[in-house]
C-alpha cells in the first residue's frame, strides 16, 4: 500500500502536476487525521468502559458492606431483645440478686453488663466517594441514598452507642 502511494506521488511530481500533488497531500493528511480521531474515540470508549467497570466493582463492595452491616445489626437486635427481656424480668421482680450471682446464670450477668456497638463497614463507600467524579450519569442516583446511609445513619448509630454506654456504665456502678 505504501509503495502504491509513493508511486502516485512520484508520478504527480514528475508530470509537474503540482496542484494535484497538493490535493493528494491534503487528502493524505485528512486520512491520517481521521485515523487519529477514530483511535482517540476508541480509546475514550475503552477508558469509559474501564471506569464504569471500576465503579460497578466499588458498588459491589458497597453492597457487600451493607450485607455485613445488616447481618451485624440483626445480631445486635437479637442481643438487645434478650437484654431487654432480662431487664423486664428484673423490673417485674421475677429475677433476684441470687439469680444474678448464680454461676449457672452467667448469661444473665453477661447480658446486663455488656454493650456492643454497631461498626459500619464503610470501605466501599469511601472508595465511591473518592471516585465520585468518575461515576457515570446512570449510576449517580445511587450516591444520594448512600450518603444518607453512611452519614446520617452513622450519626444516629453513634448517638445510640453513646447512650448505651451511659446506661451500661450506670448499671455497672
Amino acid at each position: 500500500m505504501i509503495k502504491f502511494f509513493r508511486k502516485i506521488r512520484k508520478n504527480l511530481l514528475s508530470e509537474n502536476k503540482f496542484s494535484k500533488y497538493i490535493l493528494y497531500a491534503i487528502g493524505e493528511v485528512v486520512l491520517v487525521i481521521i485515523g487519529i480521531l477514530i483511535a482517540l474515540q476508541i480509546n475514550n470508549k475503552n477508558e469509559l468502559r474501564k471506569t464504569e467497570n471500576k465503579i460497578v466493582s466499588i458498588l459491589k463492595e458497597v453492597q457487600h458492606d451493607l450485607g455485613l452491616d445488616i447481618q451485624k445489626s440483626d445480631e445486635l437486635i437479637a442481643y438487645y431483645k434478650t437484654k431487654d427481656s432480662i431487664i423486664n424480668l428484673i423490673q417485674a421482680n421475677k429475677l433476684t440478686y441470687d439469680d444474678y450471682k448464680n454461676e449457672s446464670r452467667y448469661e444473665l450477668r453477661y447480658a446486663i453488663m455488656n454493650a456492643f456497638h454497631m461498626k459500619i463497614h464503610a470501605n466501599g463507600y469511601t472508595n465511591i466517594i473518592e471516585n465520585v467524579d468518575n461515576v457515570p450519569k446512570k449510576l449517580k442516583a445511587v450516591i444520594e441514598p448512600l450518603n444518607e446511609i453512611y452519614i446520617y445513619n452513622k450519626y444516629e448509630i453513634d448517638k445510640f452507642d453513646t447512650r448505651v454506654d451511659l446506661i451500661t456504665d450506670r448499671v455497672m456502678v
